[in-house]
């Protein structure tokens, strides 16, 4: 079974060369902390962002302990999943390097069984500034960007992050960083699915499903997957089947879907698209996804 140790909550944070900590909330940033904490006026404010530019040209670190149990350990898999850190992040767990990051939009994950001990751990996360970056690779190879010198913070091109956050023609320049998505610590002996994709083919009044799940496989038993499709927490389709390769492919089918409108062209109901993980026996829950999908085709009319 799959179990998950969620590590947001509280945290500390402080401006790198700063003696100063504050109480972070994460998932958060630093912007946001520092508002909440009152150490910086409202950015949006008058000219406050120009005042304000420091804190995307500082770098900043997140710190905080946490609990292991004893028995966590005991798992085939302990993995630290982050699912969002804004941007250039180098991972430490127990004062030593874990790893580092470069790209805000997606999840990272790492094996942490053997950095991890029983009891007190301790998880800190330095954020290097994105500006700093920037502007260094584009003195190495220049760039042409929107809005240049002296209305963007710096050349966001180089580097994969939230690109207004440099300025633009409708918001402010305020580059922040941060544990801008949930962190924890997965945990499992047998497998855990890993990615969900739910395709459509309508036809006929009726919809066909293929439902593609991939799982990461610890164990040498075979394993199966049930498939369901639910409306308004009825079942209106279901079907099994194997996982093959940590692969599973399954086709469902639904009669006169109810069919999801744009806003003020219908309604937009929503089917649940489950995948239960389970043993050779089909008995046992290994673990479980689960989408939210409009029935619904595109059509491009030229008339």
């Amino acid at each position: 079974m799959v179990r998950t140790v969620d590590l947001g909550g509280t945290w500390q944070l402080q401006k790198v060369g700063d003696r100063k900590k504050l109480q972070a909330k994460v998932p958060g940033d630093v912007y946001g902390t520092l508002l909440a904490r009152k150490q910086i006026p409202d950015p949006f404010y008058r000219d406050n962002e120009n005042e304000l530019l420091w804190i995307g040209e500082s770098d900043w670190v997140y710190k905080r302990t946490f609990n292991v149990p004893a028995g966590l350990l005991d798992s085939q898999r302990v993995l630290l999943r982050c699912e969002g850190l804004d941007t250039l992040a180098t991972i430490r767990l127990n004062g030593r390097k874990l790893a580092s990051t470069d790209n805000m939009f997606r999840t990272w994950e790492w094996d942490v069984k053997r950095r991890l001990k029983p009891g007190r751990n301790e998880i800190e996360i330095r954020f290097d500034s994105a500006v700093s970056y920037t502007c260094k690779k584009q003195d190495e190879r220049y760039l042409h960007y929107w809005g240049g010198p002296g209305r963007a913070a710096g050349p966001f091109g180089w580097i994969r992050k939230q690109q207004c956050n440099f300025g633009w023609d409708w918001g402010i320049m305020a580059v922040t960083a941060g544990i801008w998505k949930p962190i924890s610590l997965v945990t499992f002996d047998e497998a855990r699915l890993t990615d969900l994709q739910v395709l459509q083919d309508h036809a006929g009044g009726a919809v066909d499903l293929t439902v593609k799940a991939e799982a990461e496989v610890v164990t040498k038993e075979d394993l199966g997957a049930r498939v369901t499709v639910s409306y308004d927490g009825q079942v209106v389709a279901e079907t099994q089947a194997k996982v093959r390769n940590g692969k599973v492919s399954a086709k469902l089918y639904i009669d006169n879907p109810r069919l999801w409108w744009p806003n003020n062209m219908g309604d937009q109901p929503l089917y649940e698209v489950k995948v239960e993980l389970l043993d050779a026996g089909g008995k046992k829950k290994i673990d479980t996804q689960t989408r939210r999908v409009g029935l619904r085709t595109l059509v491009l009319d030229r008339h």
